[in-house]
């Protein structure tokens, strides 16, 4: 137990010095609390504007759908942060030396994810009542909770299929359209309703939006799980490719 340990405090110490020498990843956490300023301070009345200029009242629609998207804003930061750890491991060659040492693969990768998953949960709330969108700590507690699991399946898809921290953007900003596609769940209905309940992110939009009901509990039950069976698949591409 003791190796392991020091085995893990190595790799940390080596994680932390990765995103210290990296100023762009130094900065990237800062970007949901700014964002969240924006939301409270200059946002709704440039929305305002822009309704008052095609006769619609579009801030009715605000709080959720900017809410919505600061929740996926945090996991995808803090999701590129850790997976680009991953690629810097893998360039390295410490993947290689990790497999002969004392820590199975699968419990190094779930320590790794941990830190950011917390932290996402941490920034999500924060950013939430930072920006006026939660009606309560409880309320911007739900959905921080659902949200929280997207930054490791962020991680794992970039060191699933990316090569390179340039192959990691492009994966990064592919994966996450769709993933912003739930946003029409008000506007649809039926099959298409259907179709994007099942896109990983609804249960975060669903567990949002209807904090207020028991539904919250079933919505944060589908984000974990969700996140946990995407994830566990891309932890085993990952691990097939070494």
């Amino acid at each position: 137990m003791s190796a392991t340990l020091q085995t893990i405090r190595a790799f940390a110490a080596a994680d932390a010095r990765l995103v210290g020498r990296d100023a762009l990843l130094r900065w990237l956490l800062l970007i949901p609390l700014g964002l969240a300023l924006l939301a409270r301070k200059v946002l709704p009345d440039i929305v305002a504007h822009v309704g008052g200029l095609i006769g619609r009242d579009l801030l009715v629609w605000y709080p959720m759908f900017m809410g919505y998207a600061l929740l996926l804003i945090g996991p995808s930061l803090c999701g590129l942060i850790v997976g680009f750890l991953f690629l810097d491991q893998r360039d390295e060659g410490t993947s290689a030396a990790l497999r002969v040492t004392p820590v199975p693969l699968a419990r190094f990768v779930l320590w790794r994810l941990a830190s950011p998953t917390l932290l996402c949960f941490v920034l999500g709330a924060v950013s939430l009542l930072l920006a006026g969108l939660a009606k309560n700590p409880l309320h911007a507690a739900v959905g921080a909770l659902a949200a929280a699991p997207l930054a490791p399946l962020y991680a794992m898809t970039l060191a699933a299929f990316a090569q390179n921290k340039v192959q990691g953007l492009a994966v990064m900003k592919a994966a996450g359209v769709p993933l912003f596609a739930p946003i029409l769940l008000p506007f649809v209905s039926g099959t298409w309703k259907a179709v994007l309940t099942l896109v990983p992110t609804a249960p975060i939009a669903r567990a949002l939006w209807e904090w207020e009901t028991c539904a919250p509990l079933l919505w944060l039950a589908a984000a974990w799980g969700w996140s946990g069976l995407i994830g566990f698949l891309l932890f085993r591409r990952f691990r097939a490719r070494g």
